[in-house]
């Protein structure tokens, strides 16, 4: 079995099993499993985008956390906080 077969093997079942789950719906929403599982993914996407742009969770470098590069904090500096 060369690439090409293995990836049309692939692609068939992975399109097998797409049409599966977009054809099933979730009891009590009326919405497919497919449209659920691409919900949660796209909002997992935008939090961890939100997180690094906001630069809280688990993606913060802060100053202070010792995880970033230069984390010694000045002399002139130790007092500085909100």
């Amino acid at each position: 079995m060369n690439v090409t077969e293995s990836l049309a093997a692939l692609g068939t079942f992975l399109g097998s099993v797409w049409d599966m789950l977009s054809g099933v719906t979730v009891p009590g929403l009326g919405v497919s499993f497919a449209a659920l599982f691409l919900a949660i993914m796209i909002a997992n996407v935008v939090l961890a985008v939100c997180s690094v742009a906001l630069g809280v969770g688990r993606g913060s470098t802060g100053y202070r956390s010792g995880r970033g590069r230069k984390s010694r904090i000045s002399e002139n500096r130790q007092g500085d906080e909100f």
